[in-house]
């Protein structure tokens, strides 16, 4: 597997401030998949308490450099510094390291 890494980012907003963290989170989701080690992204709700977000993010860098570069980008700075005050408890990040993957093949890669 290659040396990046998956993240996972849940965040329980407060009642009534869901769409207001999914506003302020948007544009930096944009801006993130400009970055150079960007791979991928996907921002869902809960099916059950939709008031709780979950961020998956995979990256094609160590833990060290999206740290140290990335979470230091000017863009995020407002998002950091409001986001914890529209939430039930701060943000919970997991990092994920890669062990196996298995991508849905195209049709004409089954062998059809």
């Amino acid at each position: 597997m290659s040396s990046g890494f998956s993240l996972i980012v849940h965040l329980t907003c407060k009642p009534s401030c869901r769409d207001e963290v999914i506003a302020m989170l948007i544009p930096v989701l944009e801006r993130m998949a400009q970055e150079p080690d960007f791979v991928n992204t996907w921002l869902h709700s809960s099916q059950e308490e939709p008031d709780i977000l979950v961020l998956y993010e995979t990256w094609a860098c160590d833990r060290g450099h999206f740290e140290r570069h990335h979470l230091a980008q000017e863009y995020r700075r407002e998002y950091r510094s409001r986001v914890n005050d529209l939430l039930v408890v701060p943000r919970t990040a997991e990092y994920l390291a890669p062990l196996h993957a298995c991508p849905r093949q195209n049709a004409s890669n089954r062998g059809h």
